[in-house]
């Protein structure tokens, strides 16, 4: 999935800059000349800060949502991902990352780690 975003991210970048197919310019180059970040990085920063808004909340349905373990067993196979897994990968597993975002100053240091651990190992 992230590979297709990129993929529609670097064409919107090439219409913006107006360059066709039969340019042949590298992707590497058009990234350099719109100067915008990567699409992931702009997704994982929004991650971080909606999961640090919605565990702040109280009696709210993003956060009754957010922070909902399903019951019983997943299906065999490889488990799919859950949106909250990233965070605590990030975090380790003895932290909980609710009780962390409740001191925003901390929450927004550790952001730009999250993201360059996201960059690393690709979570």
């Amino acid at each position: 999935m992230e590979r297709k975003l990129e993929a529609s991210h670097t064409a919107m970048e090439k219409k913006m800059l107006d360059l066709k197919w039969q340019d042949h310019v590298p992707n590497r180059t058009v990234k350099e000349r719109s100067k915008l970040p990567e699409l992931m990085t702009i997704i994982m920063r929004q991650k971080w800060k909606w999961a640090g808004h919605v565990s702040r909340m109280t009696n709210n349905w993003a956060h009754d949502l957010t922070m909902w373990k399903p019951h019983g067993k997943r299906n065999r196979g490889r488990p799919k991902k859950r949106w909250a897994e990233a965070i605590t990968k990030h975090l380790g597993r003895r932290k909980n990352w609710a009780a962390v975002s409740q001191d925003r100053t901390e929450w927004l240091s550790m952001e730009e780690a999250f993201i360059m651990q996201w960059r690393r190992d690709g979570c």
